[in-house]
Parts: C-alpha cells; sequence; structure tokens
C-alpha cells in the first residue's frame, strides 16, 4: 500500500508540474511576498468609533468632541442609548461622570483592541480634561481613567505591522485554499481525458486517492508557506505550528473539494462550484480584522478558527490554545467529510462517470 500511495502522490506531482500549477503557487508566492514588502504599509491605524456619553451639567465634554470633529463620535443621551450604540462594531464608550465638570471617566473596550490602542485613548482622554479643566484634577495634573469595562475578551496581543499582519491571511486563501482548485481540477482532468478507466481495474483503494491527493496538496501548500514566510516574516513566529496548521487545512479543503468536484461532468462546471467554495471559506478574514463579526454559521467553518490560530502562530499573544482549537475543529471537519468523499469517489471512479 505504501508503494501504490507514493506512486499516486507522485503522480499527482506530475500533473501539477506538468500543466504548470507549480509554477502558478511559485509565481504567487513571489508576488505576496513583493507585495507585502513594498506595496502594502506597515501601518494603517485609525481611530477607532467612540460612543460619549457626558453626564455632567456643563457637557464640556461632548462640547468638546463636538468642536474637534476628529475621528467618528457617537452620542448617547441616555443608559438605554449608550448601551445601544455600544453593539456597534468596535465601538469603545466613554462615560463621563461628575458635577458641572468631568469627574470621573468609564471606558468600555469591545475587547479586541490592542494594549497601545488603549493607551493612546487614555492618554487622549488625560489631555482633554487637562486642557479643560487648567491642568486641576489627580496627582501632577493629570486627570485619572477611571474602571475599564471589557465587553468581549479578545486575543489583542501585540499589534505587528499591517503589511505583516497581512501574511496570515494570504496563507490561508492561497496555501489552504489551493486545494480547493487543484483537487478539484485534477479529479475532472482526469475524467475528460479518461485516466481513471485504468484506475477501475487497479488495485488501489478510493482511501488510498484520497490520500494521494492530500499528501500532494499539503505538499505544495508547505513550500508556499515556506518561501512566502522566508521573504516577509523570515524565522519569526511558531514554524511547526504554522506548518502543521497549513498541511491540516490544506488536507481538509482537499476532502471537501473531491467531494463535491466528483459530482461534476467537466471543468466548466466545477469552476462556478469553486468560486462558491472560495467565497464561504474565505469569509473568515473578515472576521480577521473585524472580530466582533464571528456569526455561529461562520464560527462553523473549519477556516475560521484556523486563521486566528495562524494569527496566534505568527504574532503570539500567550494563547496556543487556539492551535489545538483550530486542530480539533477540523478533524471534526475530516470525520464528517471524509465518509461522503469516499463513497463520491467511490461511484465516480469505479462505477460512476467515465
Amino acid at each position: 500500500m505504501s508503494r501504490r500511495l507514493l506512486s499516486l502522490t507522485a503522480r499527482n506531482l506530475r500533473l501539477i508540474s506538468r500543466n504548470y500549477y507549480l509554477a502558478i503557487i511559485l509565481i504567487l508566492a513571489l508576488l505576496y511576498a513583493a507585495v507585502t514588502r513594498f506595496l502594502i504599509p506597515a501601518d494603517l491605524s485609525q481611530k477607532p468609533p467612540v460612543v460619549l456619553w457626558d453626564t455632567t451639567a456643563g457637557q464640556v465634554m461632548r462640547q468638546a468632541y463636538q468642536q474637534a470633529e476628529q475621528g467618528q463620535v457617537f452620542f448617547a443621551d441616555s443608559a438605554e442609548a449608550y448601551e445601544t450604540l455600544l453593539e456597534g462594531t468596535n465601538r469603545i464608550g466613554l462615560k463621563v461622570l461628575g458635577g458641572v465638570i468631568p469627574e470621573r471617566i468609564e471606558v468600555t473596550y469591545q475587547g479586541w483592541e490592542t494594549e497601545k490602542t488603549r493607551k493612546l485613548l487614555e492618554a487622549s482622554i488625560q489631555g482633554q480634561i487637562a486642557a479643560i479643566t487648567g491642568g486641576a484634577g489627580g496627582a501632577g495634573g493629570t486627570f485619572p481613567v477611571f474602571p475599564k469595562v471589557v465587553l468581549k475578551q479578545g486575543q489583542a496581543g501585540v499589534q505587528p505591522p499591517f503589511n505583516l499582519a497581512l501574511v496570515p491571511i494570504f496563507i490561508l486563501s492561497e496555501a489552504v485554499l489551493m486545494g480547493v482548485f487543484l483537487a478539484g481540477a485534477l479529479l475532472i482532468a482526469e475524467s475528460e481525458e479518461r485516466t481513471n478507466l485504468a484506475y477501475r481495474v487497479s488495485p488501489a483503494g478510493t482511501a488510498e486517492y484520497v490520500l494521494a491527493s492530500c499528501l500532494a496538496m499539503g505538499m505544495l501548500a508547505v513550500a508556499f508557506t515556506v518561501i512566502l514566510n522566508l521573504l516577509t516574516t523570515g524565522l519569526a513566529g511558531n514554524w511547526p505550528a504554522i506548518l502543521l496548521l497549513v498541511f491540516t487545512g490544506a488536507v481538509v479543503t482537499t476532502v471537501i473539494t473531491l467531494a463535491y468536484a466528483s459530482f461534476f461532468a467537466n471543468l466548466s462546471q466545477f469552476l462556478a462550484g469553486m468560486i462558491v467554495a472560495v467565497f464561504v471559506l474565505t469569509i473568515p478574514a473578515a472576521s480577521y480584522f473585524m472580530p466582533s463579526f464571528s456569526p455561529l454559521l461562520v464560527r462553523l467553518l473549519p477556516s475560521y478558527p484556523m486563521v486566528f490560530a495562524l494569527r496566534e502562530a505568527y504574532f503570539p499573544s500567550g494563547n496556543p490554545g487556539l492551535t489545538a482549537a483550530a486542530m480539533k475543529q477540523m478533524g471534526i471537519t475530516l470525520v464528517v467529510f471524509i465518509p461522503i468523499v469516499l463513497w463520491a469517489l467511490e461511484r465516480r471512479l469505479r462505477g460512476g462517470e467515465a
């Protein structure tokens, strides 16, 4: 079995090389590296939207924000309005308490903000209060920021440069999802060239065919990742975790692809389904930049925990459990889809469509 498996894997790699897929993968890795290094800025920070509820009689903080006209500010006039406005994506709440002038400020974070963002915001508040009160306030003439409320406990970690922060997304979109195209394209090509007729009388089993395809896609994904990493993030990050996640992710997407590609008769029909599959599996990329976007259907996708595990592997924030969680969810996906892909391929390769 091991010899047949190696033979099938080598055959898949030869087909990939013969059809210039390998060259395309190498070119994509170089292009992504060039875009990351030379086109995407390292810093793309923006001020987060602020929800301000000034309960003081003087309303001096509200007036200051209205006059400044900097950033996006939402003004609340009641507790209900304040809570409702905070339901918006990534908004930070400022509740100003006191008599005529501010005496206390409570800050509400969503939980996704970096420590740098929080310190900058609190320093800005202190500067505004110092200007309003003429330097009066706490020790040293600064106004302290009082209790903080965190609505959702996120994993902010250290904010990497913006261009390097995109590397996990590139890895997800290419190294992992390349199996969505390549595995299906190879299956359809074998059907159109009728090479699967020879497979019907070969001693190799359907499981070996699936395993060989998974190994080939996993090896290509790892090769893409190594090239991109060396040209962008270098040797930084948790390489074992990165390569494990990439290889497993490629295996998962290959299994899913083989399951649905077996129902298409030609490449044109498959491409339509491939576009839908790629779109669905890349939706979690939005959650990567906007973590509060995490509806249940998105969290069920195997690419959702994987993109956060990749971020943790590249830019550790002290939560290595994300890798285990991603591996667990991808393992569950494999358990669900392996019987489906074995049945579908058995039907196609041994008795279904020629």
